[in-house]
Formats: C-alpha cells, sequence, structure tokens
C-alpha cells in the first residue's frame, strides 16, 4: 500500500468532493477515484459512501481517517529524524512566531541555544497569530511565542512566560498625541479603537475593553479583518491599533507609536505548546535559555 494513498484520502476526507480533492493534489478525478478503490480493496472495507451528490466518509472511514493521521505524522517525524541524523543534528525545535514579533520576541535566544545545542536544528514558521495556533494544533510547530491570554483550545496548552511587554498604540502622525513618545490609555477615550479578526484577536480585544472599563469607558470599536488593514486604516486617520510593543515597527509616514504609561497595560509573552508534545525535552532547553538570558540582562 502506498504511503502517497493515504495523503490522498486525508485530502479527500476534508473536501468531501473528488474534484476539487483531486485538484488540490494535482492528479485527476479517475486517478483519484482508482487509488481510493485500491485503498478500500487493500483494507476490505467501504471508507466512502458516493453518490453523484456527495461524499460521506463511513464509520470505518472515519476511524481510518482518525489513526491515519497518526500514521503520517510518525511517519513524517520518522522521514524528518532521519534527514537530521544525516545532516548531522540528533533533534529539531519548530518555532512559531507571529511575523511583526520575531525579532522581539526571540532576541537573541536562536543564536544563543544553537550555540549551546549545536545538535538541535532549530525551524520557523511565521504567520498571523491564529495560523500559528493551528500549526500548533495541527502538530506542524513544537512550539508558539504567544502572549499568554485566554483563547479558545488554549486549555490544551501548557505555557512558559518568556518576559512582559508593554503595551502602546498606533496613531495616526496627526493626532494631536502624535508628537509624544508616550500616553495613557484615558487619553484614547472617544477615539475609535480597531478589532482584529480571529479567534486570537477576540482575546486581546477582551483584555483591551477590562483595561479600558477600569479607567470608566468602553473602547468603540471598528472590525477590521486583518492588522495590515488596521495600520492602513490607521494611516488615513479612521481609528487607532492598542498592540504589543513590537508593533512600533509599523510606525513610519503617517503613523506614529506611542507606549502605554499605565503600569497594568502589559502582557506576558509565552512559549505555549501541546503537553502531548513529545519534543518536551528540547522544549524545555529553549524555555531555559530564555530564563538564563533574563537572569543576565
Amino acid at each position: 500500500m502506498k504511503i502517497d494513498y493515504f495523503r490522498e484520502f486525508v485530502v479527500l476526507a476534508e473536501y468531501l468532493n473528488f474534484s476539487a480533492a483531486a485538484e488540490h493534489l494535482f492528479i485527476t478525478q479517475p486517478v483519484l477515484s482508482r487509488h481510493m478503490a485500491a485503498l478500500e480493496e487493500e483494507l476490505g472495507v467501504r471508507l466512502l459512501e458516493r453518490n453523484t451528490q456527495e461524499v460521506r466518509l463511513t464509520p470505518a472511514g472515519t476511524l481510518f481517517h482518525q489513526r491515519v493521521m497518526k500514521i503520517l505524522l510518525d511517519y513524517d517525524d520518522l522521514r524528518q529524524l532521519l534527514r537530521l541524523q544525516r545532516e548531522g543534528f540528533e533533534s529539531r525545535l519548530s518555532i512559531g512566531v507571529p511575523y511583526y514579533a520575531i525579532s522581539d520576541w526571540l532576541g537573541n535566544i536562536p543564536e544563543a541555544f544553537e550555540g549551546k545545542y549545536p545538535k538541535v536544528k532549530l525551524t520557523y514558521e511565521v504567520g498571523s497569530p491564529d495560523t500559528i495556533l493551528n500549526y500548533l494544533e495541527q502538530d506542524k510547530v513544537d512550539v508558539a511565542l504567544l502572549p499568554h491570554l485566554t483563547f479558545p483550545r488554549g486549555n490544551t496548552l501548557e505555557f512558559r512566560d518568556f518576559y512582559v511587554e508593554q503595551l502602546g498604540v498606533l496613531i495616526n502622525g496627526n493626532d494631536p498625541l502624535a508628537g509624544r513618545e508616550s500616553c495613557t490609555l484615558k487619553e484614547l477615550k472617544g477615539k475609535t479603537f480597531f478589532k482584529i479578526g480571529g479567534s486570537y484577536f477576540s482575546s486581546t480585544w477582551e483584555q483591551l475593553r477590562h483595561l479600558c472599563r477600569k479607567r470608566g469607558f468602553d473602547p468603540s470599536p471598528s472590525n477590521m479583518s486583518l492588522m495590515e488593514s488596521a495600520v492602513i486604516a490607521v494611516r488615513r486617520g479612521d481609528g487607532i491599533v492598542v498592540a504589543g510593543h513590537h508593533m512600533r515597527s509599523q510606525a513610519g509616514v503617517g503613523v506614529s507609536y506611542l507606549r502605554l504609561e499605565d503600569e497594568d497595560c502589559r502582557r506576558n509573552i509565552s512559549v505555549c505548546y501541546k503537553a502531548s508534545n513529545k519534543n518536551r525535552d528540547t522544549i524545555r532547553k529553549f524555555v531555559q535559555m530564555r530564563t538564563q538570558s533574563l537572569q543576565k540582562e
């Protein structure tokens, strides 16, 4: 039985449509049908119920899908381990980081870690916070660097705090506050606060709302699907974005970044990982590396 048939089945189980799955796999629909028929014949069970209108997983198909995902993960892990050994490494640590925060949140930790553990290969995945969370859930990364907030699926993760990040605000360059280095959260009362979409940013919004309510007001929200869109809207003068200190990199023509002076306008940046992760020893070393770095600062 070919491992490629397993992968094709997983894609088909996601799409539940032969045409769409075949297009995704860059093969023809008849080829995919033949492969699935061969898979069912080899296993001796029906994995799929199909007619002219729909495709469904049978109970056996559902069970096979659950188990074959683990088989593929183990197989890919083994291939990765063999490749690492061939290159002279003993293990790998894959790190997910939101793209705006790479230099701020990681700092010189990668260089220090590689110097102390040269047999561990560090790899990186970047994207939006929600994308990084999905990577973590799908075991595409071992650890993710994210603020320690309450968000969906967060109770399945373990957190090890890295350091504290002060919050700040991206504001239009012509705003009366723009000439300053910092301001208080209360001084932002009455302005439009951009609320970014996604489960992760929903959690950051709840933190912001809590902080504003402590100061006697509710933030006036305006929904934005992406952080990039919000920054463009700030440049137009349509509102403001409250975000971590790492977002000061977005300041430039038409946009200023001000640090929030309030002591409670901060958040813990953490290494988070699944409790079931097999790479716990290497994760522990990575967390300790940051702890040692903090002690020297």
